[in-house]
């Protein structure tokens, strides 16, 4: 908790916000049911004046398919008006190879300024979001993200670049 805000990621996005908040919004979440369909597993953990909330990313891609974000988007809001931005670039092929290729070290995604790859289907803005800071995305050298990177794009999903 910093400055009596608390920080926690939950269906790939990143939150801060104060308690009250914080409880309003898990609120919504077990409300909407994406609280049960986004995460195996919730832990929520209180040291002192510190909450803690987490919970593993997966693995597998028919579940991040089942796991797929709205419009707007819980980080970025309107898709409608972000994609085409001067910070988001359309991946083109020669990117993919590039990712699938060398993308598996930290240098890689720090030289590029990657904040995240945003995965989305054009007819509903269905999305899906890859952050290489992500522990699950570091592992094994990216390639939880450069498989669903890949995955996404093969179901003709946009790759987004996001700096």
């Amino acid at each position: 908790m910093l400055f009596g805000l608390i920080h926690f990621s939950i269906n790939n996005c990143h939150i801060i916000t104060d308690s009250k908040k914080l409880i309003v919004f898990i609120i919504r979440l077990i409300h909407t049911n994406n609280l049960l369909t986004t995460m195996s597993t919730l832990q929520v953990e209180k040291y002192d004046n510190i909450t803690q909330i987490s919970g593993d990313l997966t693995f597998d891609f028919k579940e991040m398919m089942n796991e797929l974000g709205d419009n707007p988007h819980c980080m970025f809001g309107d898709l409608n008006k972000v994609l085409g931005g001067s910070d988001i670039k359309e991946m083109e092929l020669e990117d993919m190879l590039d990712l699938m290729k060398n993308g598996n070290t930290d240098a890689y995604y720090q030289d590029r300024n990657v904040w995240c790859y945003l995965c989305v289907r054009q007819n509903d803005l269905k999305n899906y979001m890859f952050a290489p800071c992500d522990s699950e995305n570091r592992e094994n050298e990216y390639n939880r993200l450069r498989g669903g990177v890949g995955s996404f794009a093969k179901e003709g999903f946009k790759i987004y670049l996001m700096h």
